[in-house]
């Protein structure tokens, strides 16, 4: 039983971490460690699993690069707005980009927010669609063809 409650608790940290806090993994010990999980009607808090098979992942960025205020053509590439996912905060996608969004060009609508990295002195721009608080990117849609973020000139 307390098997399969780790194995439970393992993959709901897994799927369902807050990806706005710091998780970190230590290769050495193959140790997670999540600021908080809901497994169900229950949250856990200061977790820390040991990963066994990472079955997938579904991008990667540089931590702690440098920020900047703007954003210049060379912040964008195919591989940065791949690494965009539901479930992302603001500041996780400045931090994949490079610079931060444009403010002037936040978007807001009955049910979401848009918010645009724009490259100065260039028509290079990805918006990407978060909830009605602008708090994470997601999905408005079920069907996956309708896209949660949008790249255009590069």
């Amino acid at each position: 039983m307390k098997l399969i409650k780790r194995s439970i608790l393992a993959l709901a940290a897994l799927m369902t971490s807050s990806l706005a806090l710091a998780d970190t993994y230590d290769p050495a010990t193959n140790r997670l460690t999540v600021d908080s999980v809901q497994v169900g009607d229950t949250v856990y808090t200061n977790v820390v699993i040991t990963v066994g098979t990472i079955h997938s992942i579904g991008g990667s960025y540089p931590a702690n690069s440098p920020v900047t205020e703007t954003c210049t053509a060379s912040n964008f590439t195919k591989t940065k707005f791949d690494t965009i996912a539901v479930g992302m905060t603001a500041a996780q996608i400045s931090q994949i980009m490079g610079c931060k969004n444009d403010p002037a060009s936040t978007q807001r609508g009955s049910n979401h927010v848009v918010y645009v990295w724009k490259a100065v002195g260039s028509f290079a721009y990805i918006m990407v669609w978060f909830d009605v608080n602008g708090a994470v990117v997601t999905r408005l849609h079920p069907d996956p063809v309708i896209p949660f973020k949008q790249a255009v000139g590069f």
